[in-house]
């Protein structure tokens, strides 16, 4: 169950959930969660829906047992907004932008892979960017050591290389060529932060209510990802069959599916 959990993290945004809600609140609380994700250039309904999973990763973090939650990369040419896409997320969770770091300076990677906690030691969005190639050091400092709340992501371009070994510990966000047609700056997702949390509370609050219904997956991966994969995706599968033709956001029709189809074709 989420909620119970965000009520413990989140408890001035979770006291404002109300005691009743009908089709109509969840959708205005869907469409609010899903403006965060509209603004950006992402190439199918199975990357939006697997950035609203990193959405909710990191707002749901703490939720998470054994502490543990994939690493996010997200892929596209130059330009596109990957780094801004990972701003959006530090913003709604810390009103601050993703500590960045060039992956490039190899001094910085060595820093890394030796010594974790120094880039951990608070709750924050770390994203390492232009990335060309990413394996299984990189994947077990960060998947072993990193702390409760932190959320890793990693951005590139097609070229990047993701070891096939860690490959079931990465969820892939595919953007395509063009500019964030974002409505609001950046500053907006750490403005409107409570809104969106409290959002994210009521659809929690709904699937918890609704006995926390799931489909059967064909999970292989590490044991660390089990509890991910029976929380935030359900989560997210669920919102879907709530509207399976659609949400309308903006001008936009999001259909929600599992963040993970294309892994699985």
């Amino acid at each position: 169950m989420l909620f119970p959990i965000l009520r413990h993290r989140w408890p001035m945004q979770a006291a404002q959930v109300p005691e009743r809600f009908d089709y109509e609140d969840l959708t205005s609380a869907l469409q609010l969660v899903l403006s965060v994700v509209n603004g950006f250039p992402l190439s199918t309904h199975a990357d939006r829906s697997a950035f609203l999973s990193a959405l909710l990763t990191t707002v749901c973090k703490s939720t998470l047992e054994p502490e543990r939650s994939p690493i996010f990369a997200i892929r596209g040419p130059k330009g596109c907004g990957k780094s801004l896409l990972v701003d959006s997320l530090s913003e709604i969770t810390t009103h601050q932008r993703a500590r960045i770091s060039a992956w490039k300076d190899d001094e910085r990677q060595a820093e890394f892979i030796r010594n974790p906690s120094r880039y951990s030691s608070f709750e924050r969005v770390i994203c390492f960017d232009n990335v060309e190639s990413f394996g299984s050091r990189f994947s077990e400092r960060a998947f072993a050591e990193s702390p409760l709340l932190v959320t890793w992501c990693v951005t590139g371009d097609h070229r990047m290389q993701i070891d096939p070994v860690i490959r079931d510990r990465v969820v892939t966000i595919w953007m395509v060529d063009g500019i964030p047609c974002l409505p609001f700056p950046v500053t907006w997702y750490g403005d409107q932060r409570n809104a969106v949390i409290l959002a994210i509370c009521c659809l929690a609050q709904a699937w918890d209510r609704d006995g926390n219904p799931t489909v059967h997956l064909n999970y292989n991966g590490p044991p660390g990802l089990t509890h991910w994969h029976s929380t935030i995706r359900q989560f997210v599968i669920w919102l879907g069959s709530l509207f399976p033709t659609g949400i309308k956001v903006g001008q936009r029709m999001i259909r929600i599916i599992d963040p993970l189809y294309m892994e699985r074709l």
